[in-house]
């Protein structure tokens, strides 16, 4: 049987992001809607669970290491509280990193840690809320990809705001002219509308799903 991991992005797809890029702060951080009920999917079906995650702003100076770790130990804890087991957080501090999404550096880590395998890749999913972060796993080898939509900002109070979503159409039409076996299904969110794709059928393409709403995944891991 192969090794599946549900790699996650961490701002965006695990907590709410922050209106300037990041949290830093474990009282600024609000767990996404719906979280907590994919990773209890994911580990009923064996996946382990690792983060992946760009926390450049060490290196601009937003925050310290030490705020960071503060806030991945929270993280776990929550996590820890609803059963739900973090195999691993894999992060770059700098923004010249190498390793830096949309490198596939991070995957690679965890690919060589784990002793995972191209199956495993493939048949492993990455949830991601920006295009770097959909390459990033496309470009390791990552079967599946969720690209997550959100509206919502913490902003500089702690307090959840709207926000207009990015241009996701474009990011993905920028991908699927980088990868020409990308298959894409699902709707993308633009300007406050639902805008459905249409599916391109590509053989043995690696599969993408554009979601604004986790339930949107239930029984697709």
């Amino acid at each position: 049987m192969p090794n599946k991991v549900l790699f996650l992005d961490r701002d965006g797809p695990i907590n709410i992001v922050g209106s300037k890029g990041f949290i830093h702060r474990p009282d600024y951080f609000h767990f996404t809607d719906g979280i907590f009920d994919v990773c209890h999917e994911a580990l009923s079906k064996d996946y382990k669970i690792i983060v992946i995650t760009n926390q450049t702003g060490i290196g601009k100076g937003d925050y310290t290491e030490k705020d960071m770790e503060d806030v991945h130990e929270y993280m776990k804890k929550v996590f820890k509280e609803q059963d739900i087991k973090i195999t691993d957080i894999f992060y770059t501090k700098y923004p010249t990193s190498p390793n830096r999404k949309p490198s596939p550096g991070m995957f690679r880590l965890a690919k060589e840690k784990y002793e995972l395998t191209e199956l495993d890749m493939f048949m492993s999913l990455a949830i991601g809320d920006r295009k770097k972060d959909a390459e990033a796993a496309l470009r390791a080898g990552v079967g599946s990809v969720i690209y997550y939509q959100t509206s919502r900002v913490v902003n500089e109070k702690g307090k959840i705001i709207k926000r207009a979503p990015h241009d996701s159409a474009k990011e993905l039409s920028d991908l699927t002219v980088e990868f020409e076996t990308l298959a894409i299904v699902g709707s993308l969110i633009k300007a406050g509308r639902v805008e459905h794709m249409p599916r391109i059928v590509v053989n043995h393409a690696p599969r993408m799903f554009v979601i604004n709403n986790y339930k949107q995944l239930e029984g697709r891991l």
